[in-house]
């Protein structure tokens, strides 16, 4: 497998956001390097990726969903990026070592001056806290997983009131400092729900809070998969894509105890929220928005967040035609977003 990670821009669709509305654009797109999976590298099935800067070098950590780990790549020369250290699970079988099967989602965060990575495992139903402060030599510290058994009808499925943890089938995580501390918020796919972990000792992850869709059928939850964090007015969110219910939940997580949510969006036949997975935020003119890639719409909903008790679709980018997209016929490439 080959994992391309440098491209020159040229003849691709991309999306410009301008004001309210969404443009289809085409560009020139030159492969300038690539790094390839092999007998040694965690590539095999990349699923995630996040970039930091340490000590003057830039990196990117990319989560194997097939090799169950993460490969560190130098990429300070983007034309020639360097496999620099990786972390592999432990004990696939048994899930008694490293939380690393299937690792999906991936963020990278500064606790006490050193950088950790957090990893989120999906088939291990929890994540990995990997020191990552020196990359040619990535630490395992710590970790945390579900409880219960979280079947669908199984009273020890994720709710407030049990107390059992939202992590099983974990997707995503996104990353927020609150009152001088750090927080995973992970989103759960199977437990239809968010788990909010304190991370603040990375040895040492705590549960402090949960939202699930057990607890209110209305909530846009089933299948939670992506997530972002936006800070509106001071208030912190997690907005969350549900990729069963077709929409998104607004989350307030202000109180990482007692998360609330405050405003959702579904999809009603017009919107591109049909499989609703990655979300992305961005701030334009003074407004808040997120941008939901629907799936099986194949096309992406921008949704206006900046009240968000009140989130309002603002426009839309559908895919063209039925065939593939190619430079010649110049369909837009959003099959499958």
């Amino acid at each position: 497998m080959q994992y391309r990670l440098f491209i020159l821009i040229s003849l691709i669709s991309l999306i410009s956001i301008t004001g309210l509305y969404a443009y289809a654009v085409t560009l020139d797109v030159t492969i300038l390097s690539e790094v390839e999976d092999d007998a040694t590298r965690e590539l095999n099935g990349p699923m995630d990726a996040a970039i930091t800067t340490i000590a003057g070098k830039t990196y990117v950590v990319v989560s194997g969903g097939v090799d169950n780990g993460i490969e560190i790549i130098d990429i300070s020369d983007p034309t020639s990026p360097t496999s620099v250290g990786s972390v592999t699970d432990d004990d696939v079988a048994n899930r008694q070592g490293k939380f690393l099967k299937n690792a999906n989602g991936n963020a990278i965060t500064t606790i006490d001056g050193s950088t950790y990575a957090i990893i989120v495992a999906t088939a291990d139903d929890g994540i990995e806290i990997i020191d990552i402060s020196d990359p040619t030599s990535p630490t395992s510290v710590g970790r945390l997983g579900d409880t219960g058994t979280n079947n669908a009808d199984d009273s020890s499925r994720c709710t407030v009131a049990n107390e059992q943890r939202c992590l099983n089938g974990a997707k995503e995580v996104g990353i927020y400092t609150r009152s001088g501390s750090t927080y995973a918020v992970v989103t759960a796919s199977t437990d239809d729900g968010i788990e909010i972990i304190d991370i603040s000792d990375p040895t040492s992850p705590t549960s402090v809070g949960r939202l699930g869709e057990a607890d209110d059928p209305d909530r846009e939850l089933d299948g939670a998969k992506g997530i972002a964090i936006e800070t509106i007015n001071g208030t912190p969110y997690a907005i969350v894509g549900s990729l069963l219910d077709d929409g998104i939940e607004i989350i307030d997580i202000s109180d990482p105890t007692s998360p609330t949510s405050v405003g959702r969006m579904n999809d009603d036949g017009d919107k591109c929220l049909d499989g609703a997975k990655g979300v992305r935020t961005t701030t334009i003119n003074d407004k808040t928005y997120v941008v939901v890639s629907g799936q099986e719409d194949d096309c992406i909903e921008i949704i206006d967040i900046s009240d968000p008790t009140s989130p309002t679709s603002v426009s839309r980018v559908v895919d063209t035609g039925t065939s593939l997209c190619t430079v010649a016929n110049k369909e837009r490439c959003l099959g499958g977003v």
